[in-house]
């Protein structure tokens, strides 16, 4: 089931940077040169959906380990309001270090390993958020909410007493955390989410989203972008590879175990 595509993923849309025949029209041209630029365009779109097409084939013939996501999935979705944030940032540090060692050059000077290393440029989340972000490791709105959810970590591993943070999970980085739950409502299989739910669940169902988009980008998104391809199109596409509904089904069945709904068909996180 892929569930509003990974969230915020499909909310570019299908437009994209396509041009239609009445754009065209209007271009002040000559009928010659714009029956070229159709062609041009109809010719290149097709190249491109033949090289996703390739792409996609490939993935589909390997596995994606999700055994580590699972298990903290199930934490988000079982374990004490503290450490839903600290489990979810401590899995993300780990997965974007993965990232950026998979694109940093292995002759760097003093040796890959030291930009992750304790006095690394690299060393701490936060800079391996900013790092990801410049570099368009992943989609930029992923990593402003992988950025928010640190926020949330460091505020609440320094805060004793829950009756402070009995608003931490309405207010501050938590709530401008992508409304995933927003977008599924639309969807029967959700009828749960027409009731009232805690800031807690909320929070919850956000993280498991944003930490199953990041498994998925993390295997998925630079070796789109080695192709040439536009990440986008190659991962939440019509075509798009069958992790994306392994991922979305781990995140949906979480959801509903959130919510205490009973999954259908379930398959343990464990």
């Amino acid at each position: 089931m892929r569930t509003a595509e990974l969230g915020r993923g499909t909310a570019r849309g299908a437009m994209g940077d396509d041009w239609t025949n009445t754009e065209i029209d209007a271009l002040h041209l000559s009928e010659e040169e714009k029956a070229g630029l159709q062609v041009y365009r109809n010719y290149t779109k097709a190249f491109e959906r033949y090289a996703i097409d390739v792409f996609v084939q490939e993935l589909d013939k390997e596995d994606l380990d999700l055994t580590a996501c699972k298990r903290v999935v199930r934490w988000i979705t079982t374990e004490e309001p503290r450490v839903v944030p600290i489990v979810a940032c401590a899995f993300a540090d780990e997965v974007l270090r993965q990232v950026l060692e998979g694109i940093a050059p292995e002759d760097v000077p003093g040796g890959r390993a030291s930009l992750f290393g304790g006095y690394g440029p690299l060393s701490s989340l936060a800079q391996r958020i900013q790092v990801a972000y410049a570099f368009r490791a992943l989609s930029q709105d992923l990593l402003k909410d992988l950025d928010r959810l640190r926020v949330a970590r460091n505020t609440i591993s320094h805060s004793w007493n829950l009756d402070d943070i009995s608003e931490f999970y309405s207010k501050g980085a938590v709530a401008n955390l992508y409304p995933i739950e927003e977008t599924m409502r639309e969807f029967q299989r959700f009828s749960g989410l027409a009731k009232e739910i805690s800031p807690l669940e909320i929070f919850r169902i956000r993280t498991i989203w944003a930490i199953a988009r990041l498994r998925y980008e993390a295997a998925t998104y630079n070796r789109a972008k080695q192709r040439g391809l536009d990440p986008y199109r190659a991962l939440y596409g019509k075509a798009s590879p069958r992790w994306l509904a392994e991922i979305s089904g781990m995140a949906v069945e979480a959801t509903l175990k959130t919510l205490k709904m009973e999954p259908q068909n379930s398959k343990s996180l464990d």
